[in-house]
């Protein structure tokens, strides 16, 4: 049954019904299967010998130039190029099989979404990428995709409550502000 989703999930992709999209703090962890440690530890190892064999037999200011060199290129590309790397292991493990998928499903750092419909989603561990698949790309028109199911209103309902409970604090502090001002000014009005 899950093959069967699995070929509904890679052909929904394949038409752009669905999308996916990945989460980089998730995949960077260890338990992640998209993760490498040859990634980190090779090219981090290299640069530190590197450095350390430059501090030894360079002049001073070759050392330190070649320090922050380094600084530079972890700071601007090595840290890109790693999650560059995990991403496109991801979409390799996402798109091989069913047994890896489930595997980087479980492991987290993975979300599928409708691309014709905003917010309409799944999100992994929590979700069910199986009953996603069957209520929205089964029973969907290809054109139109799926009506949301009441579990998606509802987590829209929170978002957007959310959402309006920070908005209304930040009207009432500002309120608030507002008001302490004026009776501040009102107060020093008084007293000239």
């Amino acid at each position: 049954m899950n093959e069967r989703r699995y070929e509904r999930l890679r052909k929904a992709l394949e038409k752009g019904t669905i999308s996916i999209g990945f989460y980089d703090r998730a995949l960077l962890r260890p338990d992640s299967p998209a993760f490498s440690w040859p990634d980190i530890l090779i090219p981090g190892v290299l640069m530190l010998i590197a450095l350390i064999l430059d501090f030894a037999f360079a002049p001073l200011s070759v050392a330190l130039l070649s320090l922050g060199a380094a600084i530079a290129i972890v700071m601007l590309g090595y840290v890109r190029w790693i999650k560059r790397r995990v991403r496109k292991r991801a979409w390799k493990l996402a798109l091989s099989g069913v047994d890896n998928w489930n595997a980087l499903w479980e492991s987290g750092g993975v979300s599928i979404w409708l691309a014709r419909r905003i917010g309409i989603g799944c999100d992994s561990p929590d979700g069910d990428w199986s009953e996603f698949v069957r209520h929205q790309v089964d029973r969907a028109r290809p054109s139109t995709g799926a009506a949301p199911t009441p579990s998606d209103f509802r987590q829209a309902l929170s978002v957007n409550r959310s959402i309006n409970d920070e908005e209304n604090k930040f009207q009432d502090t500002k309120r608030d502000t507002k008001k302490k001002s004026k009776e501040a000014d009102d107060r020093d009005r008084r007293r000239l």
